[in-house]
C-alpha cells in the first residue's frame, strides 16, 4: 500500500516555515535530524515530516511519505531570511 504526499507543492516557490517540531524556529540548527515542519503559502498549510541536515548555511530537508515504508517524496532547501523568517523551497533537480 502507498500513501500520497501531503498536498501538492509548487516547485521553485517559497513557503514560509512557521513551525518545526511544534514551535516557531529560531535558527537553522532547529531543523536538524528527524523533524516535522509546517509550511505555509497562499493560505495553504502543509505539515511535512522527514529528515534534515544543515550544510553551508542552508538546510536540506528530505520529505518522507507518511506511509509505513518511509519513502522520500521530495527535497527542500530551507534558508534563514533573518528577523525570524525561514523559507523552504522544493528543490527540483533536472
Amino acid at each position: 500500500m502507498t500513501f500520497a504526499a501531503a498536498g501538492p507543492v509548487a516547485s521553485g516557490q517559497n513557503y514560509l516555515i512557521t513551525e518545526v517540531n511544534g514551535r516557531p524556529p529560531g535558527r537553522l540548527s532547529d531543523f536538524t535530524g528527524d523533524i516535522e515542519l509546517t509550511a505555509v503559502k497562499d493560505g495553504q498549510r502543509l505539515t511535512l515530516n522527514g529528515a534534515a541536515a544543515e550544510t553551508h548555511g542552508v538546510v536540506r530537508f528530505y520529505q518522507k511519505d507518511p506511509g509505513p515504508v518511509d519513502r522520500d517524496v521530495r527535497v527542500w532547501t530551507i534558508i534563514d531570511q533573518g528577523s525570524g523568517a525561514f523559507l523552504g523551497q522544493p528543490f527540483a533537480a533536472f
